[in-house]
């Protein structure tokens, strides 16, 4: 392990520290020095981690809607053996295990933290994998017991970072009254540039943690994957990436009336909660871009929260600093990929999106007694189901046809390119035919890390009894990811799968 270590000082931190997660005091590991300043983390089972790191400066007070600062450099050992809290949104199943956070404010502004996970044997400069947790750009966390990296740095033998963003209407907001004249604050999308401080933060920093920063690959799930499709347009991004694996996720635009209406509802929803503040009551906010924004900058965390409640996420239009201008669709970073989806993409997202299951709802039904579970326990009728079982059908051919023409796109501009679809849905019912291959399921297998002792969205998807199944199929992955993150090749080592080139004519590797 590259850097320098103290051993003394560890004496005078011990009563400093407190577990964090799964891990126990027994795993403090000797400092670290990097150049931001010593770090305390921990080992586990072979792998060093390094928790709740800054990549820029906490974006409260003055710094909110604003690009990311550099992060200070401390003095002293900073322990890093937590993880930070979420980025401020509403509790949700995709940021937190815990039922209590639900529908409620949750997370903090000072959020801008990521997290390192690397093998202890010290073999030259390793792989780095930067994973970008997914959520609809409103919701999650690197901290989810999901994402952790432990094993999957160890199988793949990386250094593996995942960072928190900004997210909802801290995440993008854009609004002339916000306008600094600094074009990448202008463009309004901070969730993103938060993104591409973590990956300059990770070229700066890595080889400290015997990462390779001429090797990085980007990983994302859901609105991760589609922030991977902004980063391979932005000039910003150049240079900090070599590999991409985009999982459920497709490139979006949007349109200046497309945001203009979402910055409006936003101040709509302000101004139905101005008993609570009163500068939001004021008749002439509209018309006055200053008043505004100081109006915008006197609100509390919980109160944008709350106003954000419901209003989806928007990256912007193309602007040439943040995203490229670019013509034909040609990407500024186009970059050797591997693309994938499951088979069932719309199910679990439109049971909770279209109103037939509310969230806490569908949590509670997952941690219930399955044997005693029916169809009225969803819907309250058989033509809801229906309707349902049509939109989905829909919803499903839709969204891999986008994939597929995604991974096109990207294959006429880089090579190579792999495309995989998720199919494996051996679990109990009444979820095999209510979600089968779930959006979201093939993350459990990729990090390997199948939670059966805890409440979790992934309880209901598998038994003790399938840990053979679970560990052959992450096996897959692990094997693919591994040749492909070091050498552009999922077949690099020898599996039960040959994955084909993708050339536009459904040639998917299948995984089941």
């Amino acid at each position: 392990m590259s850097g320098v270590r103290n051993w003394p000082i560890i004496l005078c931190l011990v009563t400093m520290l407190w577990t964090v997660g799964v891990y126990a005091e027994s795993d403090l590991y000797p400092p670290l020095k990097t150049s931001q300043g010593w770090l305390q983390g921990g080992e586990h089972d072979g792998v060093e981690y390094y928790l709740g790191i800054p990549y820029a400066e906490a974006p409260v007070g003055a710094l909110r809607w604003r690009a990311p600062r550099k992060a200070s450099a401390w003095n002293g050992v900073r322990e890093a053996r937590h993880f930070s809290l979420p980025c401020a949104q509403i509790g949700n199943f995709f940021a937190t295990n815990n039922a209590e956070f639900f529908n409620k404010p949750f997370g903090s502004e000072d959020c801008l933290y990521l997290n390192v996970w690397t093998p202890i044997v010290q073999i030259g400069p390793r792989p780095v994998l930067a994973f970008i947790h997914g959520g609809a750009g409103v919701y999650g966390a690197a901290s989810l017991p999901l994402y952790n990296g432990e094993r999957l740095s160890r199988e793949l033998g990386a250094v593996v970072v995942s960072m928190n963003y900004r997210l909802g209407m801290f995440g993008a907001l854009h609004m002339d009254a916000l306008h600094t004249g600094d074009p990448k604050e202008d463009f309004g999308n901070f969730g993103l540039l938060d993104q591409i401080k973590a990956l300059e933060w990770v070229q700066n920093n890595i080889a400290d943690f015997s990462g390779d920063v001429n090797n990085v690959t980007v990983m994302g799930h859901s609105a991760g994957c589609v922030s991977i499709w902004s980063l391979l347009k932005s000039p910003l991004a150049s240079g900090k990436f070599k590999k991409a694996i985009c999982l459920s996720g497709i490139p979006l635009t949007t349109s200046s009336d497309e945001l203009a209406e979402r910055s409006q509802r936003f101040i709509n929803n302000l101004k139905a909660l101005s008993k609570a503040n009163s500068a939001f009551a004021q008749e002439n906010l509209d018309t006055n871009p200053q008043q505004l924004r100081q109006a915008l900058y006197t609100l509390s965390m919980e109160e944008i929260v709350e106003a954000g409640k419901g209003i989806k996420a928007m990256s912007g239009e193309p602007d040439g600093t943040v995203l490229a201008l670019a013509e034909n669709n040609k990407l500024t970073n186009p970059v050797p990929a591997i693309i994938g989806s499951v088979r069932n993409e719309a199910s679990m997202l439109l049971i909770t999106h279209t109103g037939h299951v509310k969230p806490e709802k569908l949590w509670e039904l997952i941690h219930s007694d399955w044997q005693g579970l029916s169809a009225g326990d969803f819907f309250p009728s058989l033509w809801r189901r229906l309707t349902y079982s049509l939109a989905v059908k829909f919803a499903n051919s839709s969204l891999l046809n986008k994939v597929d023409a995604s991974a096109s796109l990207l294959a006429d501009q880089a090579h190579p390119v792999y495309r995989y679809k998720f199919d494996w849905d051996d679990m109990e019912e009444p979820w095999q035919s209510l979600f089968g291959a779930y959006h979201g399921l093939d993350i459990p297998f990729v990090f390997g890390n199948f939670e059966r002792e805890t409440p979790n969205i992934s309880y209901f998807s598998w038994t003790k009894s399938h840990i053979g199944e679970l560990e052959r199929v992450h096996r897959q992955f692990i094997f693919a990811f591994k040749g492909f993150i070091e050498s552009e090749d999922p077949n690099k080592y020898s599996s039960e799968l040959q994955w084909p080139i993708w050339d536009g004519n459904s040639n998917y590797q299948q995984i089941k």
